[in-house]
């Protein structure tokens, strides 16, 4: 087979995607709402190797993966079998998403370990990786945008907004002030379990952000910390490889 490997994550706001090619490159592809089922299917075409998947949105994956089969197209969708086939310990690693699993496996490559992934979008997640490539354990918090959305539909009044980073610190009306908040309170929320999780025991020498807020994390967070936008396509790359090798069965 010719042509490239298409690379998707889809997450529960957006999907996105980027291209590996036989020349070691990663490209980056196109990305649009998660609710905009058609834009994926328009990523397929014959010239493609194969389609490399995680998906945290099992309906959008069942059509998907009609189309891209009628299509002649491989698609090697991320499961926990992926862990494994990529070098990590083996573990209990079922009931985790595929962008948490798609992650993990990009930061056991990465340097130096113990390394902690926060990867802040729809949800903030927090996976730490232990220096012997073990999952250490993980939580899962309310993205910005999120604690707008749990605002508005769990009261009667106040309004859905977009959180805004940085900037006002004290809002003057409403909006100004749950958009405010929802961001202060992201960045407090991250600031704050880091510190939780070094009290009780837990440690790491390596901090990496990624996800859709990561860069405007970045620039309020006050501890050392690494961003790595293309952390989930980095993972994906390795599921490929695991998969060439005939170590992953898809």
């Amino acid at each position: 087979m010719s042509g490239d490997v298409l690379l998707v994550n889809i997450g529960n706001s957006q999907v996105k995607t980027a291209w590996w090619g036989a020349g070691a490159d990663l490209r980056p592809g196109k990305q649009w709402p998660t609710h905009q089922k058609e834009g994926l299917l328009s990523t397929l075409s014959k010239d493609l190797k194969a389609v490399v998947l995680a998906s945290v949105v099992p309906d959008i994956d069942d059509s998907f993966m009609r189309v891209a089969r009628d299509a002649g197209v491989p698609v090697i969708l991320v499961t926990s079998e992926a862990v494994a086939a990529a070098g990590l310990i083996a573990g209990t690693y079922g009931s985790i998403g595929a962008d948490r699993l798609v992650n993990l496996i990009a930061l056991s490559r990465m340097e130096p370990l113990p390394a902690l992934c926060v990867d802040a979008g729809t949800a903030i997640t927090f996976e730490l990786m232990d220096s012997e490539k073990r999952f250490a354990g993980g939580l899962i918090a309310p993205g910005p945008r999120l604690m707008a959305s749990a605002l508005s539909h769990g009261t009667a009044l106040l309004p859905e907004i977009e959180p805004c980073a940085g900037g006002i610190l004290l809002g003057r009306d409403t909006p100004s002030s749950i958009a405010s908040g929802c961001w202060w309170g992201s960045i407090a929320l991250v600031e704050g379990i880091l510190e939780i999780l070094k009290r009780n025991g837990r440690t790491w020498r390596l901090l990496v952000l990624t996800g859709g807020f990561a860069s405007m994390l970045s620039t309020f967070l006050t501890v050392s910390h690494h961003v790595e936008p293309d952390l989930s396509f980095k993972g994906l790359i390795h599921v490929w490889k695991a998969y060439e090798a005939g170590d992953y069965p898809g």
